[in-house]
């Protein structure tokens, strides 16, 4: 993401660009590869690519403001503003809300093998098994802790807070 436009490199120097002028109410916000495919998430849409250079919309039911992009099994998940959390149908050109309970802002979302834990402000959180159950609950923290961003790695997911510290957790509930 430089100044409001997609680029791209195969090295860490040259970059060129493939959205060539900004595209209007689109901040991208999170990049995510799997399967072949790039997703970038932002604030006001979802756009993919095959190939990184050629970017297209999807289609969106209603606004979005999206922070974060993660794949978990065949679907791709996007968190974002007032509980938003979005999921691929089929391939990433078409997306639909999952209904939550919460209102809070989701700053992050990642996966394991076995489930995909999202986070939001104040310890908001939602976790979704290989079985499709989705459960809501909260972070162990107190109310005035921003959750910043969560990941997974080694076993284990990680959630970082902004006043009580960094938490980590084996299945994304305890």
């Amino acid at each position: 993401h430089i100044g409001g436009q997609l680029a791209f490199s195969e090295d860490p120097f040259d970059w060129t660009s493939a959205i060539r002028t900004p595209v209007p109410g689109v901040g991208i916000m999170d990049i995510a590869y799997a399967d072949g495919t790039y997703v970038a998430v932002g604030w006001g849409g979802i756009r993919f690519s095959r190939d990184g250079r050629s970017w297209q919309p999807a289609v969106v039911e209603g606004e979005v403001f999206l922070n974060r992009v993660a794949r978990f099994g065949h679907r791709w998940f996007a968190v974002g503003k007032s509980g938003t959390l979005l999921r691929s149908e089929g391939d990433v050109d078409r997306w639909s809300r999952v209904r939550l309970a919460t209102t809070d802002h989701f700053f992050g979302v990642a996966a394991s093998p076995n489930e995909l834990v999202a986070v939001a402000q104040m310890g908001a959180r939602v976790r979704l098994d290989r079985n499709g159950n989705l459960t809501e609950g909260r972070l162990p923290i107190d109310y005035s802790s921003e959750v910043g961003e969560v990941t997974y790695g080694a076993d284990r997911f990680l959630a970082w807070t902004e006043t009580a510290g960094l938490f980590t957790s084996n299945d994304g509930v305890a």
